[in-house]
């Protein structure tokens, strides 16, 4: 029998994220690790910046889902539990996070990366970084230190007032 166990990791962010919802300091993300014999999937719930999906609130969702689901004997298919997250109104983050345990998994078990399985190819994207909304002289002290620090290739810089969208 598969069982399914939650954990919280809190992370500060390096510099603040500010966007038109809100700004951003840190972050509890939800690991969600479903385990199957010798076999784990993991994945997990990032929050939204000015978002209500929480770690906390995702944890109670899934929880009371696979308290309800857990022991069927159809558990571990991906399809049928996002059909099933979909009818119980789970919200997207807390459904994507148990969704790709579930793929995470099915592909370990096929021996597989999960790209592989998908039949995606190798991903070779260069990582992007958000520079969230700043004044011009901030945002020209961050970009550099940034790119030494991730590597990053790519860079979303956010514009607009830090005051918001009515501003």
């Amino acid at each position: 029998m598969p069982s399914v166990s939650f954990s919280v990791l809190s992370l500060q962010k390096l510099y603040p994220l500010a966007i038109s919802r809100g700004v951003m300091t840190s972050s509890d993300n939800l690991f969600v690790t479903v385990r199957d014999g010798d076999l784990e999937g993991i994945g997990e719930l990032s929050p939204a910046t000015g978002s209500a999906w929480t770690a906390a609130s995702g944890r109670r969702q899934l929880e009371g889902f696979v308290e309800r689901w857990g022991n069927s004997p159809d558990f571990l298919s991906p399809h049928v539990n996002y059909a099933r997250m979909i009818e119980a109104e789970i919200d997207p983050p807390a459904m994507a996070a148990l969704d790709v345990a579930l793929w995470d998994l099915l592909a370990k078990r096929a021996g597989l990366p999960l790209y592989r399985m998908l039949g995606l190819p190798l991903p070779v994207e260069p990582t992007s970084v958000t520079i969230g909304i700043n004044p011009p002289e901030v945002t020209r002290e961050r970009v550099p230190d940034i790119l030494r620090r991730t590597g990053a290739k790519c860079l979303k810089i956010k514009l607009g007032s830090p005051d918001g969208r009515e501003h």
